[in-house]
């Protein structure tokens, strides 16, 4: 069975884990801009941490050969990085993504991005709430798309979008 990209829900076919990318993106900043090391590791470690405990997805990595459920195409791992360090350093963030390039459709790192990329629009979490979405109580509420939703609507947008791209 092919993985899924939590992120694009695109399939992989040599997959390579997010720690294997991050040690290479690691390396290029000690080399180049050590001055944002801490921001890349603090997006990186969002990014696993959104992701993590997502069950029914793993992937046995091509570099490292371990099995994870956190599956990312290296194209959406690398864009949520640079679109994370770009903020701090928009030139370095930019020459990360030519060097560690997976854009192998031509899509565009550079192009404008929808206000919330994935990893930022999970970032916002607020105790307690009425669901935008669905109107209940909830015990957490995530930022999602300018919304503030439940677990379970967050879960439904998932499906969603996973449904739109079979179709």
């Amino acid at each position: 069975m092919v993985a899924t990209c939590r992120i694009c829900l695109e399939p992989i076919y040599h997959f390579i884990c997010a720690e294997c990318l991050f040690r290479n993106i690691k390396l290029w900043l000690e080399r180049n801009a050590s001055y944002l090391l801490g921001e890349a590791e603090e997006a990186h470690q969002r990014l696993v941490e959104t992701f993590s405990g997502m069950t029914g997805n793993t992937e046995l990595c091509a570099v490292c050969k371990k099995v994870t459920e956190i599956v990312f195409c290296p194209y959406c791992y690398i864009r949520e990085m640079y679109l994370h360090l770009r903020e701090f350093d928009a030139v370095r963030a930019e020459q990360l993504v030519r060097i560690l390039n997976f854009d192998f459709e031509g899509t565009g790192y550079f192009r404008d991005f929808e206000p919330n990329p994935t990893v930022l629009a999970l970032e916002e979490k607020i105790e307690e709430g009425i669901c935008d979405e669905c109107g209940n109580e909830a015990e957490e509420l995530f930022e999602f798309n300018g919304r503030f939703i439940c677990e379970t609507c967050l879960e439904y947008e998932d499906d969603r979008k996973l449904m739109k791209s079979k179709i």
